[in-house]
């Protein structure tokens, strides 16, 4: 009984976090001539400015495109203009990172990566606009 009992503990699903850990990306807020760590900015505000950096080894082999859209809540899809398409294989990019604006009526940012592969960054933007929650 005793190993009945064991075997049937150990077949029970894993119920851990999903943790997957990819690239650092440093972010940063410009606003009223300071600049702040994100995690000191409660809440954007139309006309802050928002660095990235991208913060991936110089030994990458795969080439990721970073997406950077602004969200103005769950049910209101961005505009497109809302989008920016940043190329972190980009001598730039690598090493000064990408100031963005935030736009009027903004509420969110988010940052996302995934390798180029032509057409990446129009399926990030199809995602985004047809389930922006």
């Amino acid at each position: 009984m005793l190993l009945v009992s064991a075997c049937a503990i150990s077949a029970r699903p894993e119920t851990a976090a999903f943790d997957l850990i990819g690239p650092k990306v440093d972010v940063r807020v410009q606003r009223g001539g300071k600049t702040l760590p994100i995690a000191e900015v409660p809440n954007l505000q139309a006309g802050d400015r928002v660095w990235v950096h991208p913060n991936l080894p110089d030994s990458q082999s795969v080439r990721y495109l970073m997406g950077i859209v602004f969200l103005r809540g769950a049910t209101n899809p961005p505009p497109e203009n809302w989008f920016t398409r940043v190329e972190t294989w980009n001598k730039a990019v690598r090493e000064e990172g990408v100031y963005v604006a935030v736009p009027d009526e903004a509420e969110e940012a988010i940052v996302l990566l995934a390798p180029e592969t032509g057409g990446a960054f129009n399926t990030l933007r199809a995602a985004v606009r047809g389930k922006p929650g």
